[in-house]
């Protein structure tokens, strides 16, 4: 099992990229997020939100924030690239069944 935080942080005290404080562990969206993250620990939404919200130990936190900025730099956690990309794709494939149509 991942390592949780098991104590609050001060603002003056966030880890990288952490944006928030981590909610209380009663927290429904946290139990889901902490869930999906024991079960699919290369999931990216699951490693946004740990990250973001400082739910892992510092060293844990220090091995998956590489994984978390591997998922920045290829787009992620960019809606509008993640739907250019796939409108990119399905052009994509568009393009070629137009070609083998067109010559039948």
């Amino acid at each position: 099992p991942a390592q949780i935080a098991k104590t609050r942080r001060t603002p003056g005290k966030l880890l990288i990229d952490q944006k928030k404080l981590p909610p209380s562990k009663g927290d429904p969206t946290r139990g889901f997020y902490e869930s999906m993250f024991e079960e699919f620990p290369k999931s990216h939404i699951a490693v946004k939100y740990m990250i973001e919200n400082g739910l892992l130990s510092a060293t844990k936190h220090k091995e998956v924030h590489k994984l978390y900025a591997k998922y920045k730099v290829q787009g992620l956690f960019n809606t509008r690239e993640r739907m250019l990309k796939a409108a990119a794709i399905i052009r994509a494939k568009n393009k070629k069944g137009v070609r083998k149509s067109s010559s039948g």
